[in-house]
């Protein structure tokens, strides 16, 4: 049986690094922790507001089969939107 795949967002100014501690004990999904763009090693967006960051995450989901989302700060923002 496969994984769900859960779709980790990390906050403004962060990057997927500070999701480690609870990445660690996510042991039943497949997990994705990108960069958002802008940050560490995302990519770029033409324009840096809201709507890039949703149709950015909306592309990321299209990927996966029924990916769950989880956001944390800013990530929360972009995950609710």
């Amino acid at each position: 049986m496969t994984k769900p795949t859960l779709i980790l967002l990390h906050g403004f100014r962060g990057t997927h690094h500070g999701l480690q501690k609870i990445v660690d004990h996510l042991d039943g999904f497949r997990l994705v922790v990108p960069d958002l763009p802008g940050f560490g090693e995302g990519v770029s967006l033409d324009s840096y507001d809201m709507d890039s960051y949703v149709e950015w995450t909306r592309e990321l989901t299209t990927k996966y089969d029924t990916p769950y989302l989880l956001g944390h700060s800013f990530g929360s923002i972009v995950a609710s939107a």
